[in-house]
């Protein structure tokens, strides 16, 4: 990540989602929300603070896996942050996400929840099968680490 972006660059009104790096022999987990379209695009687990919340992004991105996918993460920092890009609406941010503990399950929203190697996500970012800033987060991830967590 070009390193003149940091957290303190984001506004209050942005988006966190997790690259969850070490969860089971080098797959990533990616989900699928329950919604009306027709095809259902891949995206990284996450979402936007609650109005009730008055978390940091880093506590932010630790619910909303945790609420998402029903896994742990260990609390993110700074030098975690791998991309961030300033939409119109938001910002984005994507982090990479140390797993701690818990078994990936779909919880409220989420319609599906599955792991992928990074060959399958390279593969599904061509086909156009992830959501375009979650595509660019992972390319960022693949970047700075290669194939492996």
């Amino acid at each position: 990540m070009n390193n003149a972006e940091t957290l303190t660059n984001i506004g209050r009104d942005y988006a966190v989602f997790g690259i969850i790096s070490d969860y089971q022999d080098g797959k990533i987990p990616l989900i699928q929300e329950k919604e009306e379209s027709e095809k259902k695009l891949w995206k990284l687990p996450g979402g936007r603070p609650k109005a009730m919340d008055n978390h940091s992004p880093e506590r932010t991105v630790m619910r909303e896996i945790s609420d998402e996918v029903d896994v742990i993460i260990y609390e993110p920092t700074e030098k975690d942050v791998l991309f961030i890009k300033h939409l119109d609406s938001h910002d984005f941010v994507v982090f990479k996400a140390d797993y701690y503990s818990g078994a990936l399950k779909p919880k409220k929203e989420i319609e599906r929840v599955e792991t992928f190697s990074p060959d399958e996500i390279k593969k599904m970012i061509a086909k156009r099968d992830i959501v375009q800033n979650h595509a660019e987060g992972l390319t960022e991830y693949f970047v700075d680490f290669g194939d492996k967590p």
